[in-house]
Formats: structure tokens, sequence, C-alpha cells
């Protein structure tokens, strides 16, 4: 070409040229990206540590190795699609049910990443509170 820093067959299936290339200046600047979001996803997962300690009776899990995502266990006998169906449509909270992924009926997929999680996750608090009395 001439001198451009990408170069793009528009013909072919493949990712726009913006795209790539606000995500080249996203990876110059990876190390202060991966600390800010490892810090949020530590952060989030401290947040959800304690609300299983408040629910014992409705989900066990074990916080991610790696990564922002976990398999949180429905320990109630609602499978976990329903589960999801009730929180989504009653309290405004999505949670992937395990169904979606061929793992069973009894999980649930979170996603720790998110800045708002703990305002998320105070709705769900609130809603599986109230549910149980």
């Amino acid at each position: 070409g001439r001198g451009h820093l990408f170069e793009k067959l528009y013909t072919s299936i493949c990712s726009a040229g913006p795209s790539e290339m606000l995500a080249a200046i996203a990876l110059r600047s990876g190390q202060p990206l991966i600390e800010a979001n490892c810090r949020i996803i530590k952060e989030n997962v401290k947040y959800f540590e304690e609300f299983v300690r408040e629910v014992p009776h409705l989900f066990t899990w074990h916080a991610p190795r790696a990564g922002s995502i976990a398999l949180v266990k429905l320990l109630n006998d609602e499978p976990a699609k329903a589960f999801c169906h009730r929180t989504v449509t009653e309290a405004g909270v999505g949670l992937l049910p395990s169904e979606y992924f061929e793992f069973g009926d009894r999980y649930l997929r979170i996603g720790l990443g998110r800045r708002n999680f703990k305002e998320c996750l105070d709705v769900l608090k609130d809603y599986v509170t109230q549910a149980k009395k």
C-alpha cells in the first residue's frame, strides 16, 4: 500500500477497519487496561462471595481462577432456566442458565467484569431475599 497502517479487502468477511485500529490502540495500552479490569473482577468476586454467604440456601460457587466468568450452582429445586426467567422478568436481572451451554440445569453463568456488578447484585439480593419470605 501507500504507507497505510491497515489495508483491508472489503470483499472478505472480517472485522471493520476502525475496529481493528481501536483494538491496536487498546493493545498498546494493554497493561493498564488489564490491571483495571483485574481490579474490577477481584472487587466483584468479593461482592459475590459476600452475597453467597448471605444466601447459602440458594447458591454455592467457586471463584474463577482466571477470567471474569463463573458458574454458580443453584441449590433449590427449581431448574436454572426457570430461575433465570423469573429473575429477568420479575427483577430485571439477566443470568444465563447452564442449559444454554449443555451443562445440565443446576447452574447459572455470571459475568464478574462489569463496573455496575454490585448494583445488579444488590437488585438480585433484594429479589431473592423477598422471594424467600
